[in-house]
This record gives C-alpha cells, structure tokens and sequence, in this order.
C-alpha cells in the first residue's frame, strides 16, 4: 500500500499528497462543517450533499450535476457511479483506535488512522493499483465528519 499525507491548509482546506509530495486532491469546506462541502481533482469541482435521515448520507455530483458517489451508512457502503459502477464497504473502529478502512471485494484499498490528542494527525495508506482518487476524498471526508461527530 501506498503512503499519501495529508496537509491541513487552512480551516477550509485539507490536500492529499501522494509519495511524491504532489497534489492529488483537495477538499474544500465552508466555515459550518456540512455545508457547501467540495471536492477538487485537479480542475474538476465535485459537489457534496448532504442526504438521508440526519443527513448522515452523503451524494458527490460532478460539474454537470451528474451522481459520481453516494454512501449509504445503513449498510456501511459506498457506491462509485463511473465508468462502471463500484461497490466498496467500509469499517469504522473508534474509542481506542480512530481507524477506518475501506474494502472492495473484501480487500482492503483504503486505511485511515487519525493520531494526536491536541494536534489531529491523518495516516492515510492506499493499495498501490486504486487511482480512484474521488473515493480516496470522499472516505476521507466521511471519516473527518464521522470523527468530528463521534
């Protein structure tokens, strides 16, 4: 699995870096956390919306409003709507161990661990073939609002 960091900008923005220290993506936030939430790959903006009971459940739309992800916490997944349509499933592990991990097909692609007590540190790993890095985002998204909210 691949190492990629993550740099805290500013309050509205958090980039993924791969090994090479060049950026992959970024997520952009608004000063109320859940509102407006975005995306950025590169110069393609993904918009985040809030969905489901409690707005828990979250839809990520392309530029031309068309449905890309979409997460369904009742039963711990997300669904990828791209060129072919991914399922991928998602454990949490809290308390002790703010750990999560992301599967598709059983197999485990994404691994988040949060670390510090005063100053958040992300750890995030990637299996090296994943180039999905709208998926990566959007997990690490859930994983900040689960986190935050737990």
């Amino acid at each position: 699995m691949k190492e990629f960091q993550i740099k805290t900008t500013t309050f509205s923005s958090i980039q993924l870096l791969n090994e090479n220290e060049e950026l992959v993506g970024e997520l952009l936030f608004n000063l109320v956390a859940g509102f407006k939430e975005k995306i950025k790959i590169k110069e393609e903006i993904f918009k985040i919306k809030n969905t489901g009971f409690l707005w828990n459940d979250i839809k990520v739309f392309d530029e031309n409003e068309k449905l890309m992800i979409k997460s369904d916490i009742s039963k711990g997944r997300f669904i990828y709507f791209g060129d072919s349509k991914e399922i991928y499933t998602y454990k949490y592990r809290c308390w002790f161990s703010n750990k999560a991990n992301l599967f598709r097909n059983e197999e485990l692609v994404i691994s988040i661990n949060m670390k510090g007590f005063f100053k958040t540190k992300y750890e995030i790993k990637v299996a090296n073939y994943l180039t999905n890095y709208l998926m990566v985002l959007t997990f690490l998204n859930s994983y900040i609002r689960n986190s935050s909210s737990a």
